[in-house]
């Protein structure tokens, strides 16, 4: 079960999206957060929330990540920098991700729990165990197991996407041979996956479906149509310039 929910955590909720070069040194957004946490619990009073790594603007470090990973909708520079940003739906996804990394501690605390009381469930033959009767712990596994339950279901909802049924996506059709604007039709999250299903909508009738996850925002799916062609457009450079 931990492992599914890793998996899930990695594909839907951002924080491990790769970060550019930063002052906190971190690699990932959850390596980042983890470091921000960590400098204010040992700064205490003294912490800068203006410039908690010794310069000012460290959000945007954030929102570079975001972007780049397909997650939030806004415009790097040349040199990676934020250009544009939605600010509200940006705030929007770390919180998400904050609220997923917490609900994934709570839960491989309760599995690890959960295994102790089946492991010694099964191998004691006596009538107890650590003080408990069988029974009680029959019925602590079972409200352990309402609660794990209620956690995956939580950091489900936690997924960050940038995007919701009805959401216009944007990628290249094969069917029209040009970057086309799809409109999302299904989210499935499961344990162990995330998929978005999204339709190239002609007269009233989807006339191409697309399949994609999370991790091919950015990449094959993108939220403006100016993103999408910019990227088709560098990938047709680099097949130009034989790079294929």
């Amino acid at each position: 079960m931990k492992q599914k929910i890793e998996q899930l955590v990695r594909q839907g909720d951002g924080a491990a999206l790769p970060m550019q070069e930063n002052d906190a040194g971190a690699s990932t957004i959850g390596e980042y957060l983890k470091t921000l946490l960590l400098t204010l619990w040992r700064e205490g009073e003294g912490f800068s929330g203006k410039r908690p790594f010794g310069n000012s603007g460290w959000d945007y470090d954030l929102y570079a990540a975001l972007i780049k990973g397909g997650i939030a909708v806004g415009k790097l520079d040349e040199d990676g920098y934020v250009d544009e940003v939605d600010y509200k739906k940006a705030n929007e996804a770390i919180e998400q991700i904050i609220e997923s990394i917490f609900a994934l501690s709570a839960l491989r605390e309760q599995d690890e729990e959960i295994a102790k009381l089946r492991g010694q469930a099964s191998t004691d033959g006596d009538s107890e165990f650590d003080g408990h009767s069988i029974d009680d712990a029959g019925l602590e596994i079972e409200r352990l197991e309402k609660d794990n339950a209620r956690l995956r279901a939580e950091l489900a909802r936690a997924v960050v996407l940038p995007c919701k049924p009805g959401s216009a996506v944007y990628a290249w059709s094969s069917y029209g041979n040009r970057v086309a604007e799809y409109r999302v039709s299904n989210i499935f999250i499961s344990e162990t996956a995330t998929q978005v299903r999204a339709c190239w909508m002609s007269h009233s009738e989807c006339e191409e479906e697309i399949d994609f996850t999370p991790d091919d925002f950015g990449k094959t799916v993108f939220l403006t149509r100016d993103q999408a062609e910019a990227a088709m457009q560098q990938d047709a450079k680099e097949k130009e310039g034989g790079w294929e």
